[in-house]
């Protein structure tokens, strides 16, 4: 009898267990929508502002042109972000790349292409969450994998 009790209250629990877990899932995804919402925003907000300030200066096109981004600050800009956030959603990070990008004074003329290319450093790791950082356990054990398979 006591069994019987026992094993429903378990079985309680675990349904609340799943059903709690559909809903964090559910509350992350909110969190990346507005955070992508958030970046459009700014983006847009940061638009109007350069928009503005274009206004103001004077047109003197050897004053106003930029250096363009290289692939390996696009790197490094990215290897900052996965290392103060972790896990970062690809169409996020790109936002940030391309604001960071801004902030350093720098022309986002060719930065998809520098993207894309960034992207494919073995560095990062495209998962369902985001692109993260490439841990070290995962290389030795790639490593590790290679030499096995080398042995056999």
């Amino acid at each position: 009898m006591v069994n019987v009790e026992l094993d429903g209250v378990i079985a309680r629990l675990r349904s609340e267990g799943e059903r709690l877990g559909e809903v964090v899932e559910g509350l992350k995804e909110g969190i990346r929508e507005a955070e992508r919402s958030l970046f459009r925003i700014e983006e847009v907000f940061a638009a109007f502002e350069r928009k503005a300030s274009e206004n103001i200066k004077e047109n003197d096109a050897q004053k106003d042109k930029k250096e363009n981004v290289w692939r390996v600050e696009v790197v490094s800009i990215i290897e900052e972000e996965l290392k103060r956030k972790g896990v970062v959603d690809g169409e996020l990070l790109k936002l940030y790349v391309e604001q960071e990008v801004e902030k350093r004074g720098k022309s986002t003329l060719g930065l998809e292409l520098s993207m894309r290319g960034a992207l494919s450093d073995e560095r990062f790791v495209d998962t369902p969450g985001g692109f993260r950082l490439k841990e070290e356990e995962e290389e030795s054990f790639e490593e590790g994998k290679d030499e096995v398979v080398a042995a056999g």
